[in-house]
């Protein structure tokens, strides 16, 4: 039964294929409610690859290629005109991933939708995802007060809590993303990597539960 298994999901921000990956990791939530997905980051974006999207944009944009090649997916125009275009954000996995620690501790039943909202939130609406006003305003659609979730983002606690959550991700392997793994009887077992739709993940689920 999918109420005995949970699905862990290897996953970034910042990642395209993330983006990309967000409406078909949906709609399996959707298809399958009483799946359980827990989201674990290990830090795409880190260290000596921080600095301003400018520096990116060639590889961000040879990326989209890919990623409309093989799902059909595009940027959006807001990220272009408004992100890649100015080139002063600076890419950086850890604040939206604190971000995503802080829904963990403050509203775990939603912390899997507003990690899976965040991707969509930068690469199509072009949000700066290290904007705390921004990233407050999704929060808050899952019921998390504004202030409370500034606060809560802008701890020491919240900033310790996020490098463990990296160090731990990348000690379990997760160092890919879009990648899924299932976990059933506390024994992990290696399930997609990379870019599926949601009809192979489903499918490849029941055919697990039923076997």
């Amino acid at each position: 039964m999918m109420e005995d298994i949970k699905l862990i999901y290897g996953y970034d921000p910042l990642c395209g294929w993330c983006y990309a990956f967000s409406n078909q990791i949906g709609q399996v939530q959707q298809r399958l409610p009483n799946l359980k997905i827990e989201v674990v980051y290990g830090g795409l974006v880190v260290g000596e690859r921080v600095g301003p999207i400018k520096n990116h944009a060639g590889y961000l944009l040879q990326g989209e290629q890919q990623l409309f090649a093989r799902t059909g997916i595009a940027f959006g125009k807001q990220f272009k005109d408004k992100l890649l275009h100015q080139g002063t954000y600076v890419s950086d996995s850890e604040p939206p991933c604190r971000a995503v620690w802080v829904m963990q501790k403050l509203k775990p039943e939603h912390a899997f939708a507003f990690a899976n909202e965040l991707p969509t939130a930068h690469y199509w609406d072009g949000i700066a995802l290290d904007d705390p006003a921004q990233l407050a305003r999704i929060a808050s659609r899952y019921g998390v007060e504004d202030r409370l979730f500034v606060e809560t983002w802008q701890s020491e606690d919240a900033k310790k809590g996020v490098v463990s959550a990296f160090q731990l991700a990348r000690t379990k392997g997760v160092v890919s993303y879009p990648t899924l793994w299932l976990e059933r009887d506390g024994q992990k077992e290696d399930f997609v990597k990379g870019w599926q739709t949601s009809e192979t993940i489903v499918e490849k689920l029941n055919e697990l539960v039923h076997a």
